[in-house]
């Protein structure tokens, strides 16, 4: 294409950058065929919710932490409390056992009426102590493994991001050691 063919200014422009691009491409694949080149600012990884990771920082949410202040990142495994579920579990049997032996009045007075079944205070803690004790089996069912981001700086040990997706978590500190060894390299000059 020659160059006196172009007729507005934009063309030319976008010509010179085209050009230069490709020379520059071709200059940079020639001087640096076998050494790796890192940017200083480049994504390593992004979840495009405010979690980034580049060759300098590592951002997440409000905070930002300087990747040659990184010592170590790894995954964590923070395992859910049992506390809450077998709690509602010792609650629910003491309430049904309590319910069916009859320990809490001997006299049949109703408390109230549910259709055509009178309603004791027997019957209640064993009603009260059957729901409690299916609510701690779906609490031991239903807990949720937690993993998180742990770094280890100069400043201490931190977990910033704390997700149920362990693949998440995973690319996160996968990343975080990548942006760590590239720091460590010496830089190309």
């Amino acid at each position: 294409m020659c160059l006196h063919s172009f007729t507005k200014r934009t063309d030319v422009s976008e010509f010179f950058k085209k050009f230069s691009t490709q020379i520059t491409g071709i200059f940079f694949s020639v001087l640096f065929k076998n050494k790796k080149i890192y940017l200083m600012e480049g994504v390593i990884y992004t979840d495009g919710h405010g979690t980034k990771v580049t060759t300098q920082e590592f951002i997440t949410g409000k905070t930002t932490y300087l990747i040659r202040g990184i010592m170590e990142a790894r995954m964590n495994q923070i395992k859910a409390s049992l506390l809450p579920a077998i709690t509602l579990l010792v609650l629910g049997v003491i309430g049904f056992v309590a319910g069916f032996l009859h320990l809490f009045n001997h006299e049949e007075i109703v408390q109230f009426r549910i259709g055509e079944m009178d309603m004791t205070l027997n019957r209640i803690a064993m009603l009260l102590g059957f729901i409690f004790i299916i609510l701690g089996l779906v609490g031991l069912v239903l807990r949720h493994k937690k993993y998180s981001v742990h770094i280890r700086t100069a400043e201490g040990e931190k977990d910033p991001v704390v997700s149920t997706r362990k693949d998440y978590v995973s690319q996160i500190v996968s990343a975080i050691n990548t942006a760590v060894r590239q720091r460590r390299q010496p830089e190309i000059r």
